[in-house]
């Protein structure tokens, strides 16, 4: 069985039998750092995945974009982390768990996927020196309007609650334009 989800950023992800094949839609585009950590939980269904093989993020696009911040905030959550021929593979034995995470520095897109995986985690995550960029903001908003319990939005500290693992139900958004 094939299944579809849009990451939202140009490509489209296939899952046949647990396998995730991702096909970029338009030039340039690369896979968007925060489509991993998702992914280790959820999809359009409610199941949960618990291996995870990702191609990081078009290094030449943007220019670089280290993702070390991500991946040592997802193995502090019980993410076993593998990097090998160019895929970042992400394997956890039973689902994220909430776990205090300390930013060395601030990271708009390393917040927003730990607020993403704590939303799904079992347990509370803590995320000290997080970024407060109206996207974060947002997202915040978007997942406290689902139900997940946040604290210290728009602050340098965010404290989610997470599901464990159990699906979120959104409610219609409007996304905020662009700052550029």
């Amino acid at each position: 069985m094939v299944e579809k989800f849009d990451t939202g950023v140009s490509q489209e992800v296939k899952i046949n039998n647990g396998n995730m094949d991702f096909t970029k839609a338009g030039k340039g585009d690369g896979l968007k750092d925060e489509t991993l950590n998702p992914s280790l939980r959820s999809s359009s269904k409610p199941k949960i995945w618990k291996n995870f093989e990702v191609q990081p993020p078009c290094w030449l696009c943007i220019g670089q974009r280290p993702i070390d911040l991500h991946l040592k905030a997802l193995e502090a959550m019980g993410a076993k982390i593998d990097i090998k021929g160019g895929y970042v593979r992400a394997s956890t034995k039973d689902g994220l768990k909430g776990a205090k995470i300390i930013f060395d520095k601030i990271t708009v897109g390393g917040t927003e996927n730990i607020i993403m995986a704590g939303a799904l985690a079992k347990g509370t995550t803590t995320i000290i020196n997080s970024a407060k960029e109206p996207e974060v903001v947002q997202l915040c908003n978007i997942l406290i309007d689902a139900g997940i319990e946040i604290d210290g939005v728009g602050t340098s500290t965010i404290t989610i609650k997470g599901t464990a693992g159990e699906p979120i139900e959104f409610k219609d958004i409007e996304i905020i334009p662009d700052r550029n």
